[in-house]
């Protein structure tokens, strides 16, 4: 007769990786050995994996660039069913020059700092490597609570998801010794633009400067491409909601689109919501949404908030 592989308490458990604020890197980051470290464990998952993180406070995360990720099958970094994840800071390459993860999705998290993506890992005015074989490429933030100053910073990535979720601190008000501190969106110096950024049902909020120098939109771009913001609120931003600029756009080779655009490119911002833009300061307020130029842009089915 043939054999029939059990399926009772005695088949062997799934394979994964597992991290725990009790684990070791060490270990090998397996069930009853888990690592310590979200790196460790990016660096012994195999792409399409699961990292099963344990419930606790992590404090800030490092995901560096693996060469040998170039498969679309991301690794999920998640916890548990029923279980309470906190990190502080999440670095996606721990400065510019030093390449984050790519291929790898987060999800169901709370962190208390920020989510940086700084840089492609190369040398200031160095183009960046194609993208299939890029750092910071083709990641996805899923249902995340993000409360830090910054909430998120994005230079030169490309293929990035923020999926639901809440960005932003748990309170409106200044925040001092941030100054300027705002979600952004920006080329590293000399290299490319981003682009392939999307935003869907994500809360931004409670971006609030402290002096009338400071400018603390809930979201800056400037520039980007291929950018979709959609089903998402943005409320309680102090100076402009959403901005859209082209100040980083001055190079000609690296920091232009690739039709050579200083303007942003392919933009879809639609079924968002846009409270008043704010000033913490008293003074006067500007825009809830603010694009300066761009090409092949649609702004559509969107909700204005306006006090009369």
């Amino acid at each position: 007769m043939p054999v029939v592989a059990s399926t009772g308490p005695c088949a062997p458990a799934a394979s994964g990786v597992f991290v725990s604020t009790a684990g070791s890197d060490a270990n090998a980051c397996t069930a009853v050995a888990p690592c310590a470290s979200f790196q460790r464990a990016y660096a012994v998952a195999a792409p399409g994996s699961v990292v099963e993180v344990a419930a606790g406070a992590y404090g800030d995360e490092d995901l560096l660039f693996d060469p040998s990720k170039t498969s679309a099958a991301d690794v999920v970094f998640r916890p548990p069913p029923g279980a309470t994840v906190t990190l502080h800071d999440l670095n996606i390459g721990r400065d510019r020059y030093i390449g984050g993860a790519s291929h790898v999705t987060v999800t169901d998290m709370t962190l208390t700092g920020d989510v940086s993506i700084p840089g492609c890992g190369v040398v200031d005015g160095t183009p960046c490597p194609p993208e299939s074989a890029s750092p910071g490429n083709d990641l996805t933030f899923r249902n995340l609570r993000v409360k830090g100053p910054y909430a998120f910073y994005c230079a030169s990535c490309t293929n990035v998801s923020l999926i639901g979720g809440t960005w932003g601190p748990d309170t409106y008000g200044c925040r001092p010794g941030f100054g300027s501190a705002h979600p952004e969106i920006q080329p590293a110096p000399g290299q490319r633009r981003p682009r392939g950024i999307l935003i869907d049902g994500v809360t931004w909020q409670n971006f609030a400067r402290c002096d009338d120098g400071d400018h603390t939109e809930c979201l800056q771009v400037e520039p980007a491409d291929d950018i979709t913001i959609r089903n998402s609120v943005f409320k309680m931003c102090d100076t402009i909601g959403v901005n859209f600029a082209n100040d980083l756009a001055n190079d000609p080779v690296n920091e232009r689109s690739p039709a050579g655009f200083s303007a942003p490119n392919n933009v879809l911002i639609e079924n968002n919501v846009f409270d008043q833009s704010r000033d913490w300061t008293g003074g006067a307020t500007f825009y809830a949404l603010n694009i300066r130029e761009c090409l092949n842009c649609v702004v559509r089915y969107n909700s204005w908030i306006k006090v009369t």
